[in-house]
């Protein structure tokens, strides 16, 4: 709770965190065969919960025979290998395709894109977009009030600068690998306690490396819920600030009670000592003001959103 409510800098992870992570296909980009395209990615994607992958698998539509998939390979921060019928298919971002020695250009519209490979020839491109969520600019208004708010994303940098600027977030770094994640907050830490806001299952290691995790619940993946310290179990991002602001009134209230009951038995022990104090002031220095801390905490019921 003490860290809760001294938390200084909070850093959000993008997709299905800052955005509802409910993709869609935009379009298929240098593609001589759109269907082959989509199954490939349908496959490999099969694996996943991914929002990104969920909206693949819903563009193709057909059934995923998973008994002609071998040799799955999950590549933090890249992308998917597997063997497909014989067919080694690559599905991913461009450094995976890069890596791997598969010639292909960069796209630089905003968007997310899942680059598609079979035996080291590229067959195209799919383009998806996503949307902020309609509480994500009223949350990241009050958050900014009184905390540095930051973005960190293996998204390209030109769609998280996109996401940022709506959301009036000026610390963006996209492109981030996990451990580039990792670094970020462990850099921002020297700073002051630290929060990361997450949902997957990339986002685990830097949860468990800053000081506070957050994990939204209802589209989270039970990785990061169960790494996480606060589980926003509505994925309402105006519930961060309300966590944070309840965690200082238990500080104060607490606070309040410790000065009131000291207060109170010093003078009543000083009155003791002077010969001044009687019997029932002693029953109040113990028991009434125990009475009184309990009523004062009892304000805490009372959630102020």
């Amino acid at each position: 709770v003490e860290k809760i409510a001294g938390i200084r800098t909070i850093i959000f992870d993008k997709t299905g965190t800052l955005t509802t992570g409910q993709f869609a296909v935009n379009r298929l980009l240098d593609s001589s065969d759109d269907e082959k395209l989509l199954k490939l990615a349908a496959y490999v994607e099969s694996y996943s919960n991914h929002p990104i992958a969920k909206a693949i698998q819903n563009s193709y539509q057909d059934e995923v025979d998973q008994n002609k998939i071998s040799d799955m390979q999950e590549i933090a921060g890249r992308g998917i290998s597997i063997t497909l019928e014989n067919h080694q298919v690559l599905v991913g971002n461009y450094k995976m395709m890069k890596e791997n020695n598969v010639d292909c250009k960069q796209y630089t519209e905003p968007g997310t894109y899942v680059y598609v490979a079979e035996n080291g020839i590229f067959l195209g491109c799919i383009l998806l977009k996503d949307t902020v969520k309609q509480d994500a600019a009223n949350a990241l208004h009050s958050l900014n009030k009184n905390h540095a708010c930051m973005m960190v994303s293996g998204d390209a940098k030109e769609i998280c600068q996109e996401v940022g600027k709506e959301l009036g977030i000026n610390s963006i770094y996209g492109g981030c690998l996990p451990e580039d994640k990792i670094t970020c907050v462990n850099t921002v830490k020297k700073d002051g306690v630290v929060a990361f806001v997450g949902d997957g299952v990339n986002d685990v290691p830097v949860m468990r490396s800053a000081d506070i995790g957050f994990a939204m619940g209802s589209l989270g993946s039970d990785a990061a819920i169960e790494a996480a310290d606060v589980i926003i179990t509505d994925d309402n991002l105006n519930k961060i600030d309300t966590t944070i602001r309840q965690a200082k009134r238990i500080i104060r209230i607490a606070n309040q009670n410790i000065v009131f009951a000291i207060t109170i038995k010093v003078l009543a022990l000083v009155l003791g000592a002077l010969g001044i104090a009687n019997m029932w002031m002693a029953i109040f220095a113990d028991t009434g003001v125990a009475i009184l801390c309990v009523i004062n905490a009892v304000r805490l019921l009372r959630i102020k959103e």
